[in-house]
């Protein structure tokens, strides 16, 4: 169960990470997380 949560942890750091990338771009924000969601 604990290794679930850390790989839960994980991906939701690199969505975070990629969003912000995304905007940081020029995305706007709704834009950035459809995109960030594709991967």
């Amino acid at each position: 169960m604990l290794m679930l949560i850390g790989i839960v942890v994980t991906n939701a750091i690199v969505l975070i990470d990629r969003v912000i990338n995304n905007e940081q771009q020029g995305m706007e924000m709704k834009e950035a997380l459809i995109e960030a969601g594709r991967y």
